[in-house]
């Protein structure tokens, strides 16, 4: 098990391909010293809540982190929306101001939920300045699990049991 600051994983670049708020990119850090290649599961704390549990099997446990940030923030670059997202935005009185239609019609790679969406808009006033000190309050926790067939059934009995505000 290992316990990785986002600051440690990644450096924010505010980017001028879309604009705000859908302008951050996180950047790997180049030598961050972390074996993030292999199989596992992850928890995603922010300011020592527990707020996501994901598994990384198919791709790199860095592109899981990275993914998670960019949707859970609602600050990435290619988050994106699908027609229940783009309700809750419409719907939502804290972000709806900041969320344009055309914004909400981004198709980039990452897929939000609404549960992230709500999770954005109670924590906006910090998100909506992210900046490292910001990312620094991000902690993920590694179990690497190489030699485990089971890791989507242990994934599931900890969503189950710890229930993440964020998955879903």
């Amino acid at each position: 098990m290992n316990s990785i600051k986002a600051t440690d994983l990644f450096s924010i670049n505010v980017t001028n391909t879309h604009g705000f708020p859908l302008n951050i990119k996180y950047n790997e850090k180049a030598n961050h010293g972390y074996d993030l290649s292999g199989r596992g599961i992850f928890q995603l704390f922010f300011d020592q809540q527990i707020i996501y549990i994901g598994l990384a099997d198919k791709e790199p446990a860095i592109l899981r982190f990275e993914k998670q940030l960019t949707s859970i923030t609602l600050r990435g670059a290619s988050v994106s929306f699908n027609p229940d997202c783009e309700n809750e935005i419409k719907s939502n009185s804290v972000l709806k101001a900041e969320f344009k239609i055309a914004i909400t019609q981004n198709k980039g790679a990452n897929l939000t939920s609404v549960n992230r969406i709500q999770f954005a808009a109670k924590n906006w006033n910090i998100f909506q300045n992210l900046d490292e000190t910001i990312l620094d309050r991000f902690v993920f926790v590694w179990f690497p699990k190489e030699n485990s067939d089971n890791l989507k059934a242990i994934c599931n009995e900890w969503k189950t049991n710890l229930k993440p505000i964020c998955n879903g």
